[in-house]
């Protein structure tokens, strides 16, 4: 089981994201998300091991002292693999890099390589496990649908997977 710090979309732009999700499943390419029974989010960072009590206080101060902000979702990527990821690309501005950098200093552990900072790409999951085959479909598929459009950050979350369940929920400051 892994632990990770998210950070959820607003219900807006959380309820674009879930209309591709039901688009690519009803299609028959991906249910992975619907299935995930998590809502649409950009991970910060993923943990093999995490001391939850040190993360919570940890995540609790930097919530505390970083202010909602609206940013956008920018169109379609992919990490193109045997099993790949398509998925939504948000705006990389200061406020979004700066909190995942502080989410991975703030937390003793080390967080997997494709978290760290130097390495670390946005997204938000529409479909993983895609064959190259299937990632062609749902790109034509999700080409003309609804990704783009502004999005607010206002918390951060703690959570365990698979199966999800959220530990803990912090909103920013308002």
């Amino acid at each position: 089981m892994s632990i990770a710090v998210a950070v959820p979309l607003d219900d807006v732009a959380s309820a674009r994201i879930a209309a591709v999700w039901e688009r690519l499943a009803r299609r028959g390419i991906s249910d992975s998300m619907p299935r995930l029974g998590y809502r649409p989010h950009v991970t910060l960072a993923v943990f093999d091991a995490l001391d939850e009590a040190a993360a919570g206080t940890a995540l609790a101060a930097i919530a505390a002292t970083q202010q909602p902000w609206s940013s956008a979702l920018a169109g379609l990527g992919a990490f193109e693999a045997p099993r790949s990821v398509l998925w939504a690309r948000p705006a990389v501005d200061a406020s979004l890099a700066s909190l995942q950098a502080k989410v991975v200093a703030s937390l003793a552990s080390p967080c997997h390589p494709h978290y760290r900072p130097d390495a670390w790409v946005p997204h938000c999951t529409l479909a993983d496990g895609l064959s190259s085959v299937s990632l062609a479909h749902a790109r034509e598929l999700v080409a003309d649908a609804d990704v783009a459009g502004s999005v607010r950050y206002a918390s951060l979350e703690l959570v365990r997977f698979p199966p999800v369940d959220v530990r803990a929920r912090w909103s920013f400051a308002c």
